[in-house]
C-alpha cells in the first residue's frame, strides 16, 4: 500500500479508488499474522488516506485471500460473526475516510456476506 500513497501523492490531480480495504491478506505466509498484518495495514490505511485524491469502496473484505475461511464452511457466517471478523476494519477505514461524502464508497453485497451494519458501532 505504500507504493499506491506514492503514486497518489505523485498524480494528486488523479483520483484513485482503494478497492478491497487494499487486500490485507491472510493465507500463504500471511495465514496466522492477523494482528501483525492489521497493524500494518492500519498505519497504511491512515496514510492513504491523507490523500485528497484516494476514495474508498467498501467491499471484499470477506475474499478467501482475506484469510477469514468463510469458504470452506458448510453455511456461510451469519451476521455476528461477519462483525466480529471484520469491525475494525469496517471502522477504521470509515474512520480514515469519513462517514459521508465523496470519498467514501457504498458497496453493494450478495446476501451471505451482508451484514447487520448497526452492529459495526456499539457506542
Amino acid at each position: 500500500m505504500p507504493a499506491v500513497t506514492e503514486l497518489a501523492q505523485a498524480y494528486p490531480d488523479t483520483t484513485i479508488v482503494l478497492d478491497h480495504f487494499g487486500g490485507p491478506l491472510g493465507i500463504g505466509p500471511y495465514e496466522g499474522r492477523r494482528a501483525e498484518i492489521f497493524a500494518e495495514w492500519k498505519k497504511n490505511i491512515a496514510e492513504l488516506a491523507r490523500c485528497p485524491n484516494v476514495v474508498a469502496k467498501l467491499g471484499g473484505i470477506n475474499m478467501p485471500v482475506n484469510g477469514f475461511g468463510w469458504h470452506r464452511r458448510p453455511a456461510p457466517p451469519n451476521s455476528d460473526e461477519l462483525v466480529a471478523a471484520t469491525r475494525d476494519y469496517y471502522l477504521h477505514t470509515i474512520d480514515q475516510f469519513g462517514p459521508r461524502g465523496p470519498r467514501l464508497r457504498r458497496v453493494r453485497c450478495p446476501w451471505f456476506f451482508c451484514m447487520d451494519w448497526s452492529k459495526l458501532r456499539s457506542d
